[in-house]
């Protein structure tokens, strides 16, 4: 017979779950953003708000799904806060 091995449930999963919303959103945005910073001077401005304002919900769902596959939830906080960091210094750069 087949026998199930049964996984126990992380301690951190509510971790990875309320901070992976948040800091999955917050890089969402800053993608989004860095989006219609980019793409500025190639295509006009009207069509360019709809695309990044799109893009957030494409950007957001995988990576909020990408947060239950780290291990740890630290480590997960510690991942995602420091690349939503670059990116928002990324936006920043090509703005200023």
């Amino acid at each position: 017979m087949s026998s199930k091995v049964k996984v126990p449930i992380q301690p951190d999963w509510w971790m990875k779950s309320i901070l992976g919303a948040i800091l999955s959103l917050i890089l969402a945005v800053g993608l989004g953003n860095l989006i219609i910073v980019l793409f500025k001077s190639v295509i006009a401005q009207d069509i360019l708000v709809q695309i990044g304002m799109w893009s957030i919900a494409i950007f957001w769902l995988p990576l909020f799904f990408m947060c239950f596959y780290f291990v740890k939830g630290w480590h997960m906080l510690v991942i995602m806060s420091s690349t939503a960091i670059v990116v928002y210094s990324f936006m920043l750069w090509l703005r200023g």
